[in-house]
């Protein structure tokens, strides 16, 4: 029906909306710049990670006062059993950082 959004996964895993038929936003590498964007969020340490251990973690968006978000994550890697490897990795990113929107730019 009209002005009902519909969301979707492009085949390059990007992650697009339709509006009815007529319109769809993208964030594919190809696709001409809009206001949405991909980020990429690059932990400070390094998590080694074998085949059959898992990730946990967790991931938060806040909005703050700056018309942006805070972007907060850790993570940590567990044996097939359970038991935990390594530390913690964790990080704290703040979108309104010009190295963000200059990963948005069209080369």
């Amino acid at each position: 029906g009209g002005g009902e959004e519909e969301a979707s996964k492009s085949p390059d895993g990007s992650s697009a909306a339709s509006v009815g038929k007529v319109l769809t936003l993208t964030t594919g590498p190809g696709a001409p710049t809009t206001h949405w964007f991909q980020i990429r969020c690059v932990l400070k340490e390094t998590l080694k990670v074998l085949p059959g251990q898992r990730l946990e973690g967790e991931l938060r968006l806040q909005a703050n006062a700056r018309q942006s978000y805070d972007i907060r994550a850790n993570v940590q890697c567990f044996t097939e059993t359970g038991i935990t490897v390594g530390e913690e990795c964790a990080g704290r990113w703040d979108l309104k950082d010009p190295y963000y929107r200059q990963m948005n730019q069209p080369r």
